[in-house]
């Protein structure tokens, strides 16, 4: 009608990056979970969403999504997550599947693993590779 073809429209569907092209902060999903400041959670947390914390979460993140942690943010339990940013405090372990951005300033006891780990949101230099065979760097 009024001259538009009747073609069935695709819905729209948010798409992440992937690590080797993005920035430290990668999944285009909205915000989904906020503790903010003053406020205080205890428990477990799962699903498909982003997470930041500003105020105290006690517990397990278990997302397929970014977990911030703000400056005035604390965890206390285990994060496992897409991305990760720390800004605040954490104690316990995070584990990362792409990205870690880790601000230099940061009051944290974490052990954290990642694929790619990101220092004030730029990686640091890989080193350069070298041959096996003698053990002498490549140029």
């Amino acid at each position: 009608m009024f001259g538009k073809k009747d073609k069935k429209q695709k819905p729209k569907v948010a798409r992440r990056k992937t690590a080797a092209s993005a920035g430290p902060v990668r999944n285009e999903e909205p915000l989904s979970f906020y503790v903010a400041l003053d406020n205080e959670l205890d428990g477990d947390l799962k699903g498909n969403i982003n997470v930041l914390v500003a105020g105290r979460f006690m517990g397990m993140i278990d997302v397929s999504g970014l977990v911030w942690i703000a400056r005035t943010g604390e965890v206390d339990g285990t994060i496992k997550c897409d991305d990760f940013r720390l800004e605040g405090t954490v104690k316990g372990i995070v584990i990362a599947k792409n990205v870690a951005d880790i601000i230099d300033d940061h009051n944290s006891q974490a052990e954290v693993s990642a694929d790619r780990t990101w220092k004030d949101g730029a990686f640091p230099p890989p080193p350069p590779p070298t041959d096996l065979a003698d053990g002498k760097t490549q140029e």
